[in-house]
């Protein structure tokens, strides 16, 4: 498929279990203000984007306006999503699958494209289960705002800001995994990692250190 394209007031659903690979996803709308509407559901999708720009951050914020109208309205949602255990992930292929892409849902993508799929929350790389990869993912953009504050870097509350309470999301949410009826996550590539623990604490002084860190080399 070359592009998706959704007009204002409609809706583009994925069916279950299905994988829909496409160019570009175009959403009637504009940034903060989507009226298109792609429902991955309980399947997922990919946006080759290949030879152009990313659209990582237009993801970013089509998902988190969905969310912040409790999964509906315009933007990306999944009808399958709630407030607790099941939100909409979005990753590079690069980062989920490597720098040659891999198979996601049964399709064949390649490094330069951007996955979305109905995962457990704190699910950074979307293999379907919340593990210590997820953790590491997380720890490595601690403090992170703006573009840099995506899910893939453990934006799980949708916030804009990689922080104490995305840790909080996948602290509960540790050892989680896809309910059945949804893609295998056999389908991505995942090596078994040692278990990680960290407490709020330790986690919010680590944040101060950073901050304090930045600060005196005059970063904000």
């Amino acid at each position: 498929m070359s592009s998706l394209d959704v007009s204002a007031g409609a809706t583009a659903a994925v069916g279950a279990a299905r994988t829909i690979v496409a160019g570009a996803v175009n959403l009637a709308g504009s940034s903060g203000a989507w009226t298109g509407t792609l429902d991955v559901a309980g399947g997922a999708a990919a946006i080759d984007y290949n030879g152009t720009s990313s659209p990582l951050v237009t993801v970013a914020n089509q998902v988190r306006l969905a969310h912040d109208a409790g999964w509906a309205g315009g933007g990306i949602t999944s009808s399958v999503a709630d407030a607790a255990s099941v939100g909409v992930g979005y990753a590079e292929s690069a980062f989920a699958l490597g720098s040659s892409g891999g198979t996601f849902g049964g399709e064949s993508v390649d490094g330069t494209s951007v996955l979305l799929r109905a995962v457990p929350y704190g699910d950074a790389n979307l293999d379907g289960v919340v593990s210590g990869a997820d953790l590491r993912a997380l720890r490595r953009h601690l403090g992170a705002a703006g573009a840099a504050a995506v899910w893939q870097n453990g934006d799980f509350d949708y916030d804009g800001r990689v922080s104490a309470r995305d840790y909080a999301i996948l602290r509960r949410n540790l050892g989680r995994s896809l309910p059945v009826g949804f893609f295998s996550a056999a389908s991505i590539q995942a090596v078994p990692e040692p278990a990680l623990n960290l407490s709020i604490p330790a986690l919010l002084l680590l944040l101060l250190r950073r901050r304090r860190v930045g600060s005196v080399n005059g970063m904000p």
